[in-house]
């Protein structure tokens, strides 16, 4: 995908997310802001983790330090 065909996908993806806000579609506003990030990251050449998965293995983690201490 070229820089300028990136960018393009980028505005779009943006006011997907913002009509997916007004909307209260919060989800489908994750997975929007999940792609613009990692073609963003694709834009400067560098790997993309989504923050939901970060936060999803932050909380698998905290729960099963929760239960061992118990």
């Amino acid at each position: 995908m070229e820089l300028t065909d990136i960018r393009k996908e980028i505005d779009t993806l943006r006011e997907k997310m913002h009509l997916a806000s007004k909307e209260l579609d919060f989800e489908q506003a994750i997975e929007l802001r999940d792609k613009i990030e990692e073609l963003k990251c694709k834009q400067m050449g560098k790997n993309y983790v989504s923050k939901s998965k970060v936060e999803k293995t932050r909380a698998k983690v905290y729960e099963r330090t929760r239960k061992s201490h118990h």
